[in-house]
């Protein structure tokens, strides 16, 4: 793997992972219309990942410090904290059901590009829905468990290539009448859980991660760029979100999987 890809994989990686387009998606087109261009590096993916859960960390780290504390019976919202991490491991329960079922037809869809185009377009449609979103009627406090249960199902939906996680799980809120400051960090802090099974998901198993030291600087630069670009697009995404606009993204997506089924049709 050269300098460029790596660095473009970095980036794709940081941008995807957080604003609603889907990094799965991009990354599977990445490797499909990129002549020669297969990495085939899971110690670099582990990297990546490792890279982007770090923005989120640094990002939420108030949120976090926050949530802990109130595990530990320490802070003014002891009860709330405690709730909030009870919902998140309901919705993080839900996303490993979705995949216990649905896993072997998820990864095959990676390789499909049909499928992955199909996808891009669910995406824009679920974000476009955003526009009829309910008034704002709930916020952290006063979420209930099936929003958790919903936004979970939305996030198992993301583990296809093409649907968005962030997208998904931000509409989802806002769809069961969540207020868009809630949607949005329950959607960021849902990430941390799905980062982490990413992660395990690449390291464990048949797959054995070999850091080799000639490439230790190239995966390590990746995990980098990966980390402070992913930082960046989470303070972007926040503001679009917050400013209504999420729809937007839409355009985008609808664009890409036109392109991409057109293409398969062609060729």
């Amino acid at each position: 793997m050269s300098w460029a890809e790596a660095l473009l994989l970095a980036v794709v990686q940081g941008l995807t992972e957080f604003l609603p387009v889907s990094s799965s998606g991009h990354l599977a087109a990445l490797q499909n219309y990129i002549s020669g261009f297969d990495h085939g590096d899971l110690a670099y993916d582990v990297l990546l990942h490792v890279g982007t859960l770090l923005s989120v960390v640094v990002y939420f780290r108030r949120d976090l410090w926050n949530l802990g504390c109130g595990v530990l019976g320490r802070g003014s919202r002891v009860g709330v904290a405690r709730r909030l991490v009870g919902l998140l491991l309901v919705s993080t329960a839900v996303t490993g059901i979705i995949f216990t079922f649905l896993g072997d037809w998820v990864k095959a869809s990676f390789g499909n590009l049909t499928t992955i185009g199909i996808m891009f377009l669910i995406t824009g449609s679920i974000l476009f829905s955003t526009r009829w979103s309910p008034p704002a009627l709930r916020s952290e406090s006063s979420m209930r468990w099936r929003d958790a249960i919903g936004v979970g199902a939305a996030q198992g939906l993301a583990l296809l290539p093409g649907i968005s996680r962030s997208g998904t799980t931000i509409a989802a809120g806002l769809l069961l009448g969540v207020d868009r400051e809630t949607a949005i960090r329950y959607s960021f802090l849902l990430s941390i859980p799905a980062i982490l099974g990413a992660m395990l998901s690449l390291g464990v198993g048949e797959n054995h991660l070999a850091f080799h030291t000639a490439s230790l600087g190239i995966h390590l630069a990746g995990a980098g760029v990966a980390s402070l670009v992913g930082y960046g697009a989470i303070h972007m995404l926040l503001k679009i979100v917050r400013s209504g606009h999420l729809a937007q993204f839409a355009y985008y997506c609808w664009t890409l999987g036109i392109f991409i089924l057109i293409q398969q049709t062609v060729l």
